[in-house]
């Protein structure tokens, strides 16, 4: 395995992870909002 890949791998994860969690962040402000 070379070491180049294994780092893009790391942060192609890291990017996924980020974004599912902004993500979700988004939707559960839009949640209290649409209940207020």
């Amino acid at each position: 395995m070379n070491f180049v890949v294994y780092m893009a791998i790391i942060q192609v994860i890291l990017f996924v992870a980020v974004g599912a969690f902004v993500i979700r962040m988004i939707q559960r402000a839009r949640k209290k909002e649409s209940d207020n």
